[in-house]
């Protein structure tokens, strides 16, 4: 369900009178607390999980909205409340993105009346999860985009070329019950290589720093590669992708983050000018697909984000946009 913003009391009491047999989580949030911003993109990653369909999720202004903090008793951000029928029935306050992923989930398997599983049977589980790892030699299971470790480990399986696929758990209770209950696996970031677990990022960092293991993990991700070419080529999808982006667009502002929620300043500047300027622009989180990343990287010869392209060609960021606006302003009018 889509992500909704409360700006009076009359709205969220709309929500209760429209969503009277569901759950409403609301975020309580300031601009100035950086934890907020966090605490609402992982926020935000959760409502548009699938199996958190049945909830509506809501943003709500602590300070600007003092009426209904003071009305649930919000004395500190960032918090979420469960409501129901505008009854409080659960709460989490501070900044706890595991916790906060665990009530979530756990009010979503309620609605559906069934647990984490999702009523799947043991033997259907086991195939789901040989299915993927089938079609996947090299597979890093995440539980979250944008955490460092999980980033640490993007840049060590670049460092050694290998071809690999990203799955986060959070998007697929099913996969991530079959790990806790048959691999005995409960922190992410995780790496699979031909179907059995590899370890996590200090278990990998240290058979890389091993000089006959890591003759032995050089060979594996050839072959890896090597299968991989054989099937689809996941880059020359990305950079298909890539590219009618920026035919179909005359303007595109690629982010790590939401464009509807940015943090970053840099983000922040840019959209107010291309919006100022009412300049034609699409935007892409790069964050949805690591090959996408990866390809308007290579593009622009540029490691950090946003990244600006107009017809098609890298420009620069917020700088450019502002020695050059008077110039793009008449060149879109």
């Amino acid at each position: 369900m889509s992500l909704r913003h409360i700006y009076n009391a009359k709205e969220l009491d709309n929500l209760f009178t429209a969503y009277k047999n569901s759950t409403l989580v609301v975020n309580f949030f300031t601009d100035w607390s950086s934890q907020c911003h966090v605490a609402s993109q992982e926020f935000e990653c959760l409502s548009r999980n699938p199996v958190c369909r049945d909830l509506v999720f809501a943003h709500c202004h602590a300070e600007l909205l003092r009426d209904i903090a003071l009305r649930y008793k919000v004395h500190k951000v960032p918090t979420v409340l469960f409501l129901k029928e505008g009854k409080l029935i659960d709460k989490l306050e501070g900044f706890d993105p595991n916790n906060l992923q665990k009530k979530v989930l756990y009010h979503a398997a309620k609605l559906y009346q069934c647990t984490y599983h999702l009523n799947l049977t043991p033997s259907e589980l086991c195939e789901r999860m040989n299915a993927l790892l089938s079609n996947s030699d090299l597979i890093l299971f995440i539980d979250n985009y944008h955490s460092n470790t999980t980033w640490e480990f993007y840049a060590m399986l670049d460092s050694m070329c290998a071809t690999y696929d990203v799955f986060n758990v959070n998007s697929d209770l099913a996969v991530q019950e079959y790990l806790k209950n048959c691999w005995k696996i409960t922190t992410f970031p995780q790496l699979f290589m031909f179907g059995h677990h590899v370890g996590n990022f200090e278990k990998v960092r240290m058979i890389k720093s091993h000089e006959k293991c890591r003759k032995h993990l050089k060979t594996a991700i050839a072959m890896v590669n090597a299968k991989k070419n054989s099937r689809v080529d996941v880059a020359a999808f990305a950079g298909h992708r890539v590219k009618t982006l920026l035919t179909g667009n005359v303007i595109v502002v690629f982010l790590e983050e939401d464009e509807f929620r940015p943090c970053n300043c840099e983000t922040k500047k840019i959209l107010h000018i291309v919006k100022v300027l009412n300049l034609p622009y699409a935007t892409f989180n790069v964050l949805d697909d690591i090959h996408i990343r990866s390809k308007v990287m290579h593009l622009s010869k540029h490691q950090c984000f946003p990244q600006i392209f107009i017809h098609g060609q890298f420009v620069g960021n917020s700088i450019f946009l502002k020695a050059f606006k008077n110039e793009l302003s008449t060149l879109f009018s």
